[in-house]
């Protein structure tokens, strides 16, 4: 039996495999990868269980497994019972958000432009001894 030596245990650096080899298996997983993505997606026929509503931001599914619409799942979860069907609306509500004022903050206001007025009310209780 040989006995291990340093320059036995240390190993030759070999020669990293050429690009061409590795390249028709990286298009080959792109390829595949960007057919998974063009799939159909599962929810193209979904219907909610209780409003039978087609369109909705998020389909959830209920304690029962069964599917639901993002608003009336999230109705059951607050208050406990079924959406009612008059709640249900055909179209999906955007949100109005204000208009930025100022691009440079975030929040429209500038505190160079502001001035604040604010002046400390403090009181000083003096502690009675004697009632």
């Amino acid at each position: 039996m040989a006995v291990p030596t340093v320059q036995n245990l240390r190993r030759k650096p070999t020669a990293p495999s050429p690009a061409s080899d590795r390249t028709p298996t990286i298009r080959k997983l792109l390829q595949q990868k960007k057919k998974r993505m063009t799939a159909v997606p599962c929810h193209v026929n979904s219907v909610c269980s209780t409003c039978q509503t087609r369109t909705t931001s998020l389909w959830r599914r209920n304690h029962l497994g069964e599917i639901e619409c993002n608003a009336c799942n999230l109705y059951f979860r607050k208050n406990n019972c079924k959406r009612p069907v008059t709640l249900r609306k055909d179209e999906i509500m955007k949100r109005k958000r204000k208009p930025r004022v100022d691009s440079s903050h975030p929040t429209g206001i500038s505190m160079t432009s502001t001035t604040l007025d604010i002046k400390p009310t403090i009181t000083r209780q003096t502690p009675r001894l004697f009632t």
